[in-house]
């Protein structure tokens, strides 16, 4: 994979945010406030709502496509993993 193919500021901050998923949720747990998590998915998943909608993932440079889905599968595993948290069963398709 190639992480500077993603170049555009929704990736960036994609990775950013899955990057900060583990302070959340220590300091969620230490904070005892289930809301924060919450929040961060939320987010989460708007940011790459957006990211969804200006970005082609499927492009003809085979290594960008690959490294845009490792970003895909991230995000869908960390939105999975803070449900999971929360007590909430994630939907395998949308």
């Amino acid at each position: 994979m190639n992480f500077a193919c993603l170049d555009h500021d929704l990736e960036r901050i994609l990775l950013v945010m899955l990057h900060e998923f583990p302070r959340v949720v220590v300091k969620a747990a230490e904070e005892y406030k289930p809301n924060l998590v919450a929040r961060y998915v939320l987010d989460v998943a708007r940011t790459f709502n957006s990211y969804y909608q200006q970005v082609k993932i499927v492009q003809d440079d085979p290594m960008g496509t690959a490294t845009r889905m490792a970003l895909v599968n991230g995000v869908s595993q960390v939105i999975s993993n803070a449900l999971g948290l929360l007590g909430i069963e994630a939907p395998e398709k949308m």
